[in-house]
């Protein structure tokens, strides 16, 4: 069974079905010239926890992430698009958008109840983008809320000190 996968960096999109039922993934590198996660890449991954996208990625494919493990996930700015059913009941508690609002398809957020994150300083995240697309989405603004800190140890290294990392569950802001 797959358990990892580190993708190569010249790789620039992840394809329909890539790892669909891999139940056993736990650890994804994703390349950085990955664009797009296309339908159903992710479907079923149920012990992938976390994943990092990095900020060349465009689009959710539709199903990407249903029926994942993925309890929290933060979307850069370079996200325009998340498609149908892009975490249909997946996992997923907390979902960070770092940029600009996206355009969500209807039923995005299909089966899930989370608490996704956005800036209501961006302009872009208007009373019509606000809504459950399916799901039961608690919004909650960045700008204007009490921090929860999780604290997470990080062991020291040959050439670094340990320390430990504090890191706010609802928006991701760190210290």
């Amino acid at each position: 069974k797959l358990t990892a996968a580190h993708l190569p960096p010249q790789l620039e999109a992840i394809a329909p079905y890539t790892f669909e039922n891999c139940t056993a993934l736990t650890d994804v590198v994703l390349g950085e010239k990955v664009t797009s996660i296309f339908y159903e890449a992710f479907y079923n991954c149920t012990a992938l926890k976390e994943l990092t996208l990095h900020d060349k990625i465009t689009a959710l494919g539709e199903a990407a992430f249903a029926y994942s493990g993925l309890t929290s996930l933060t979307v850069p700015a370079s996200v325009k698009r998340i498609r149908s059913r892009a975490f249909q009941y997946s996992d997923i508690e907390t979902i960070v958008f770092v940029g600009d609002a996206p355009a969500f398809e209807e039923d995005a957020f299909s089966g899930i109840t989370a608490s996704a994150v956005y800036h209501s300083s961006n302009s872009t995240w208007t009373e019509d983008k606000l809504q459950d697309y399916g799901g039961d989405i608690t919004w909650v603004d960045a700008d204007y809320h009490e921090h929860v800190y999780k604290a997470v140890i990080i062991d020291p290294t040959c050439t670094q000190n340990g320390y430990t990392l504090h890191t706010c569950t609802i928006c991701g802001e760190n210290y």
